[in-house]
């Protein structure tokens, strides 16, 4: 993974979890309102990054013997980050604000 994209998402990320520990051991949020502005936050952070890492980080290409199969996940472990981890967030960040404005 290039330096430059560690520091792009990683700088953003940590700073969101920062404030999310401060959160949980803060009460919780204060109104729906913060609540809302918070999950919209996350998942604008998460819309920024995926993208700009899926275009970055080429997916080994599997059409071509040799040059890649499945098991280059087992040598890129780093690739479950953007690939799995960070979509169910977006997707738990989407449900969550879905949640708070049926209300």
């Amino acid at each position: 993974m290039p330096r430059r994209i560690g520091f792009a998402v990683g700088i953003p990320d940590f700073v969101f979890g920062l404030f999310s520990l401060a959160i949980a051991f803060g009460g919780g949020f204060a109104t729906p309102l913060a609540e809302i502005i918070w999950h919209l936050t996350g998942a604008g952070i998460l819309m920024l990054m995926l993208p700009m890492v899926f275009t970055v980080l080429r997916p080994p290409r599997l059409d071509a013997p040799g040059k890649g199969s499945s098991r280059a996940i087992l040598a890129f472990p780093m690739v479950l980050a953007p690939a799995g981890l960070a979509t169910l967030f977006l997707v738990l960040h989407a449900l969550r604000l879905w949640q708070l404005l049926m209300l």
